[in-house]
């Protein structure tokens, strides 16, 4: 789930993407082309969006007609996350014209890198030693760099114009799950319960937080000084960066499926079968709006089933 302000993306599990108004009872649009899970979804500057799925590709699309622009193909295996890199000095290096390379990170082990105008990947990077779960855009003084998390937990840090691993973290116990750029830092979140800030140049541990009862699925930066941070299934945390103490708890009676903001004092929550719009005030969320009711899933990752189905069908 992801949005741009007036509009809210919503993936479902056959590979649909619902558009919505925020006072609408329904889509106004929907967005057909993966043919599997919707795992990531970013919006470009022009308010276009990229998606990447376990289907094993990457669209581009065109929000206000709803068709697809681009396909980006390349990786046998479901691609996790996306990102729109924006870096005028690699756009030129690499010959592109559209101002951002597409970047994606799969199950393979490897991420991918397209231009724009191209179905084929631009390159390649390899060296991960487990499938890549998150990548984001590092925007410093040394060049244009991305880090890419990975199920074993590390971090590696790549050189874009060299196409090479500069640095490699061993970040969490488990998977990292989430990255995130804020400030000068480098946020990460893991299976093991942990947020931690690591310092963008120097890749040293600064600060770190621990969710109270379950692993930090999702995090976001909220207004200036907070971060939600979704824990487990059913959990969304809200954290005072400055004082860095839990400022609200929020349980829910059933499974919270995605959190996102909308703004500087509403987010939305994805439950199994409504979203509900919060609003921060006076330090304390309040719902303020069901925008709709939908159905969800149980839906297992595709390693999972894979291995399932070899135990069951391959055993001797």
């Amino acid at each position: 789930m992801t949005t741009d302000g007036e509009n809210i993306f919503l993936s479902g599990l056959n590979g649909t993407i619902q558009v919505w108004k925020e006072n609408s009872d329904k889509p106004n649009r929907v967005l057909k082309g993966h043919r599997d899970l919707v795992t990531s979804m970013v919006l470009l500057k022009d308010k276009n969006l990229l998606s990447s799925s376990d289907d094993g590709f990457i669209i581009h699309w065109d929000t206000k007609s709803g068709f697809g622009l681009t396909k980006y193909s390349g990786s046998e295996k479901p691609l996790v996350s996306c990102i729109a890199f924006y870096d005028r000095s690699l756009s030129s290096y690499l010959n592109i014209d559209a101002g951002y390379v597409v970047i994606g990170g799969s199950w393979d082990h490897n991420i991918y890198m397209w231009n724009p105008r191209s179905t084929k990947p631009l390159r390649i990077l390899t060296g991960h030693d487990a499938p890549v779960k998150s990548i984001v855009a590092i925007q410093n003084k040394s060049g244009p760099r991305i880090a890419s998390g990975t199920a074993n937990g590390e971090i590696y840090i790549w050189d874009l114009k060299n196409f090479g691993i500069i640095n490699k973290i061993s970040a969490h116990l488990e998977t990292v799950s989430n990255l995130r750029f804020h400030e000068e830092f480098l946020v990460s979140s893991g299976q093991d319960r942990k947020v931690k800030f690591w310092d963008v140049n120097s890749l040293e541990l600064k600060r770190e937080f621990m969710t109270e009862d379950a692993p930090a699925r999702k995090f976001l930066m909220f207004r200036k000084n907070f971060m939600i941070v979704l824990a487990g299934v059913k959990t969304v945390e809200i954290w005072n960066l400055k004082t860095q103490r839990i400022t609200e708890k929020r349980e829910s009676k059933d499974i919270v499926s995605e959190v996102t903001v909308m703004d500087n004092n509403r987010v939305l929550i994805a439950r199994r079968n409504e979203i509900n719009i919060l609003k921060y005030v006076n330090k304390k969320v309040t719902s303020i709006k069901i925008l709709h009711k939908f159905r969800m899933e149980q839906r297992y990752p595709p390693i999972v089933v894979k291995l399932i189905y070899d135990s069951l069908f391959n055993s001797n």
